[in-house]
């Protein structure tokens, strides 16, 4: 499968972000007719087919990668991978997401990384864009950062228009979504607390560990330690 062709494509993105949108057809109408998932039906369908079972790696340096599962409508599982092959499984999102997969300094570090490392097969907006989707804002301001990343990378992409483009970011992070509290611990890094839907949860058990020396590997264990 040639990543670019796919990622190109917008229905690709209203199929990624497909659990984000207005799940009610009157909750729709509040979005113009060509931003409307229902108004493309028919194109999301067809990409769900031909992406379901497919994986995308998100390569992170030498060693690691990101990689993307895909399942069915707007379904997806996100996994680090090691240097020895070994997955840790990072987040996923379906009906019942579990998708607080990075704080927003963590992603910040990943994607300043990959600029100035970027060896993937298709465009670096792409992988800024599908990252994002695991980022789980700590404050107003962070909700912020995350509309104005997904507004410069989609008009970066030449996937939407500004206008287009600022809708969108505020449907996939409307003004009021739901907050990550986040705590710094010595050993274990960023530990998501409190309710929220994530692996690192304080509660759960998590390979911290192996998650931590991949964010050394790209200097983003750097970013949480002020």
């Amino acid at each position: 499968m040639h990543w670019n062709d796919v990622l190109e494509r917008q229905e690709f993105w209203f199929w990624y972000f497909a659990l984000a949108f207005p799940a009610s057809r009157t909750e729709e109408r509040s979005l113009p007719v060509h931003l409307r998932p229902s108004t493309h039906r028919d194109a999301v369908r067809k990409i769900e087919e031909e992406l379901e079972g497919k994986v995308l790696k998100v390569p992170v340096g030498s060693r690691y990668s990101l990689q993307i599962d895909f399942a069915g409508f707007g379904v997806h599982h996100l996994d680090l991978v090691g240097p020895s092959s070994e997955k840790l499984e990072l987040g996923w999102v379906d009906p019942q997401f579990c998708s607080d997969s990075f704080p927003w300094v963590e992603y910040e570090a990943i994607i300043k990384f990959l600029r100035s490392n970027w060896s993937g097969s298709f465009k670096m907006p792409y992988a800024a864009l599908l990252l994002l989707h695991y980022v789980a804002p700590a404050t107003k301001e962070e909700v912020r950062n995350c509309q104005s990343s997904i507004r410069q990378r989609l008009i970066e992409a030449s996937l939407f228009g500004p206008k287009d483009a600022d809708i969108l970011s505020r449907v996939i992070f409307p003004p009021d979504f739901r907050l990550v509290h986040w705590t710094k611990d010595s050993q274990r890094g960023w530990i998501a607390a409190g309710e929220c839907y994530s692996l690192r949860h304080e509660e759960n058990e998590f390979d911290h560990g192996t998650l931590r020396r991949f964010l050394q590997s790209v200097g983003a264990d750097k970013s949480t330690d002020n």
